[in-house]
């Protein structure tokens, strides 16, 4: 194996991090949900409210993401989602009742929604195409890394400093990973060139059967992985 081949899976190692951090920021509200249910006074259906709204801005703001980014380029698309979730993530350390975590909630779905299709589009632009399934891959396994780490740093932070240094922490993180891929970006030299611009128009896309196809299958698979 060459140095660059070599480099390029140096660039996405850096990606699986950045799916372990977006998993982390999650995963850190159910671990921590007793004690923010005891101080804020939270009922249950409180509590399902904040946990949905994640999801449904997630899910609405998702397509969004996918068009920033092809039109932004990687770089400043990920960066800008990675940006903006770790300071939710700080947001939601300083919160101080139910209406400012469900904001913060809304907040962190839509930042999310670009961590997924930065991902796909990493692997497309620095990988060989017989290397791309490997290559995705790795993004899951930065997912399980994350869910196991969450209850770990949640548990390690509450019991030394408090649940709100835990979610302040993770974002914390965050910002740390974003002069990482930068460097990284620099020295990895690319597979294939990244082609920018507004790509093939909505309305063209909507009359593309393959994409309907697509989207059915997701959200048929999505379903039964998510339970």
């Amino acid at each position: 194996m060459n140095e660059p081949h070599r480099l390029r899976w140096l660039a996405m190692f850096v990606f699986t991090l950045a799916s372990s951090l977006s998993f982390i920021d999650r995963q850190l509200l159910a671990a921590l949900a007793p004690a923010i249910q005891s101080e804020f006074g939270l009922t249950l259906a409180q509590y399902g409210t904040i946990v949905s709204i994640f999801s449904l801005a997630y899910a609405l703001t998702a397509p969004l993401a996918g068009v920033f980014i092809d039109r932004a380029g990687l770089n400043k698309g990920i960066v800008v989602s990675i940006a903006a979730w770790s300071a939710v993530g700080v947001a939601t350390g300083m919160t101080t009742g139910f209406l400012g975590l469900m904001a913060c909630r809304a907040a962190l779905g839509v930042a999310e929604s670009g961590n997924l299709p930065a991902s796909g589009k990493a692997v497309a632009l620095y990988l060989a195409a017989g290397e791309r399934a490997l290559g995705s891959a790795f993004g899951q396994i930065g997912i399980s890394i994350g869910m196991v780490v969450a209850p770990v740093m949640a548990s390690g932070f509450h019991a030394s400093y408090g649940w709100r240094m835990a979610f302040v922490a993770a974002g914390l993180l965050g910002f740390l990973w974003i002069p990482l891929w930068l460097a990284v970006a620099r020295a990895v030299p690319r597979a294939h060139e990244e082609q920018r611009g507004k790509g093939a128009a909505l309305s063209e896309l909507a009359r593309d059967r393959r994409l309907w196809g697509l989207i059915a299958a997701n959200i048929l698979s999505m379903t039964i992985y998510s339970l």
